[in-house]
């Protein structure tokens, strides 16, 4: 069954883990039906968690670092955790007339105004008629689920085309040994 991978940086996968982000900000949304499943990536994206979470460039979700138990250590470069998105809703920027529209379709998202005028491309000055092609997804994270142990990249593989039952012996299953940029198809683990 087709899932997705998203990457996620490590300061928002802390704030996915904790419950505070439950609307995950793309600019695109897969053609698959709601509900799908979604696995977090961690990106490394130079983020640099408290010093008191820090560890060789690891983060840890929760608990300070001297609280050294297992099942709390997460990686940079791994696969974190997963949740069901059960619905996605598309946005445009052309909508907010005032401050609070903006905050309203961004609650959840621990993202502000600035940061997505940002990350989806805002030029100051851009004319109302380019304003409403400025669209963005809010995917609904529920059913989140945080592994103990992280995935690694390799125990995922690209969707098949054809009917392998998990066991591909036609190399078309193809194994995913890079991140996605913002997120991919996969096949969902068993």
């Amino acid at each position: 069954m087709k899932s997705v991978l998203t990457s996620v940086l490590p300061r928002r996968c802390v704030q996915i883990a904790s419950g505070e982000k439950f609307f995950d900000i793309r600019k695109t949304c897969p053609e698959l039906k709601t509900p799908f499943k979604c696995y977090i990536y961690c990106s490394g994206g130079g983020y640099q968690t408290p010093k008191r979470q820090r560890q060789n460039g690891q983060f840890w979700i929760g608990e300070p670092i001297n609280d050294v138990s297992p099942g709390r250590y997460y990686g940079n470069g791994k696969v974190v955790g997963e949740y069901i998105c059960d619905a996605i809703l598309c946005r445009t920027v052309n909508n907010f007339i005032i401050q609070e529209d903006a905050e309203k379709a961004l609650e959840g998202s621990c993202m502000t105004q600035t940061e997505l005028y940002r990350y989806l491309g805002w030029i100051e000055g851009i004319s109302r008629y380019e304003q409403k092609r400025l669209e963005f997804f809010a995917w609904h994270i529920s059913n989140l689920k945080i592994y103990n142990i992280p995935k690694e990249l390799d125990e995922f593989h690209a969707p098949c085309d054809r009917t392998c039952n998990g066991i591909c012996t036609l190399g078309c299953c193809r194994i995913i040994n890079r991140p996605p940029i913002s997120w991919f198809y996969v096949e969902e683990l068993k």
